[in-house]
């Protein structure tokens, strides 16, 4: 090797070993600083504000979101396709100013920062963090540390008893417990054992049994099922170039079929399907005769079964909570955002059936469907599968991430 050669050669390495440090000092850093933004968006979601002060949170979460920024200054990856990102940046913050929910910035931004980062171990970190504050404000909830409040309600002479298990809304726990069956399924993949299928099922029962989620429960359950046949070879083989077909087309089918049915919904036709979805075609329907949709999103105060920190219902008039995911982007975030998010799924799930990564595929279509009953989806706390979108983004436009490193110093 010739000197010139030698030194071209140990700047090269040089180079990458910089690229390296600088890389995994990146990665850490931003997995610390999601860390502390999960717990404290968690927290807040929990009767623990109460005592620990939604001021407080309101620091932390702005730490982790600070320290997620600061970290991509050690991503190294500084270049051309910054510019993309800023774009879509300014366009998503401007639809969020419009639409008055500081919650989905953080969950544009924490992408954006985390997209070099390895998905496994930011999913071990959700996993991790969200079964610990889910158990401590259950159990905490249970012996009588936080409030937990009970909801009775009445109709057609059935009477409906929904605990809310220390949190401030009685859908969060089961969106939790679904979020983490996911997750599991994903890191797990064909050592998904009947074991963890028990375990799953047995988490999933409990939170059914005492908030009466059921639609909820059905979608984890059915998850859990499909898992096990996914970890058995013979039907990983049917089950997967099922899924390969399947799932890329499950957002947009989704959506469709939402649509349709708000839109053609007449009461007597839809009447059953109506009563089983817990009156979201009604629902879904009126808002939209209401509010209508926009390009770019409007502010609008939905009326549920929310509570305050005091425990009281936030009630200034009637229930008009549209739970349906796809009905709700339109009309509360605008067409130029829905589209965005349909395409990005769209292209991950196409993303995940070319790299015939089957666990990944049976987790997305399950999310897609759950969409129709939840629209906790676009949040990152309740659906850690978002930070995917910024992987696909990356990967589709050339940057280079961690692992990537890691594979060129091997």
């Amino acid at each position: 090797m010739s000197p010139l050669t030698s030194k071209s050669h140990a700047y090269s390495h040089g180079r990458l070993s910089l690229e390296m440090y600088s890389g995994g000092a990146y990665e850490a850093f931003f997995l610390v600083s999601y860390g502390i933004w999960l717990v404290a968006v968690l927290l807040q979601t929990t009767f623990f504000a109460a005592s620990l002060g939604m001021g407080i949170l309101f620091l932390f979460r702005c730490v982790g979101l600070a320290g997620a920024l600061l970290s991509v200054l050690l991503s190294g990856n500084n270049r051309a396709s910054q510019v993309f990102w800023l774009f879509l940046l300014v366009v998503l913050a401007f639809i969020t100013t419009r639409t008055n929910a500081p919650v989905f910035l953080d969950t544009v931004i924490l992408i954006y920062c985390g997209r070099l980062v390895d998905f496994e171990k930011i999913a071990w970190e959700s996993l991790w963090t969200t079964v610990l504050i889910s158990i401590v404000t259950i159990i905490s909830a249970e012996v009588g540390l936080i409030q937990n409040y009970v909801d009775i309600t009445s109709s057609a002479g059935v009477i409906r008893q929904r605990q809310y298990l220390g949190f401030l809304y009685a859908l969060q726990p089961a969106q939790l417990i679904f979020n983490i069956s996911c997750i599991a399924v994903y890191l797990k993949k064909s050592r998904f054992t009947p074991i963890w299928a028990l375990l799953l099922f047995i988490v999933n029962l409990y939170v059914y049994m005492k908030t009466d989620s059921r639609l909820s429960f059905y979608s984890s359950v059915i998850l859990i099922i499909f898992a096990l046949v996914l970890s058995w070879r013979p039907g990983k083989r049917i089950l997967g170039e099922f899924l390969r077909f399947a799932t890329p087309l499950s957002f947009i089918a989704c959506f469709a079929l939402c649509w349709y049915m708000v839109s053609d919904y007449s009461g007597a036709g839809y009447s059953e399907l109506n009563t089983f979805l817990n009156g979201r075609l009604g629902l879904g329907q009126r808002a939209l005769a209401q509010y209508g949709t926009t390009l770019f999103g409007q502010n609008i105060d939905f009326i549920g079964n929310g509570l305050g920190v005091d425990g009281k219902l936030n009630v200034s008039g009637a229930y008009n909570y549209v739970d349906c995911l796809y009905v709700r982007l339109p009309i509360l975030y605008g067409w130029v955002f829905t589209v965005l998010f349909m395409t990005g799924m769209t292209f991950l799930s196409l993303w995940a059936a070319r790299k015939r990564d089957y666990a990944l595929l049976l987790v997305l279509i399950a999310i897609a469907f759950h969409g129709v009953i939840d629209d906790l989806t676009i949040r990152l706390q309740f659906c850690t599968f978002l930070f995917l979108l910024g992987t696909y983004v990356s990967e589709a436009i050339g940057e280079k991430s961690v692992k990537g490193m890691l594979r060129m110093q091997e």
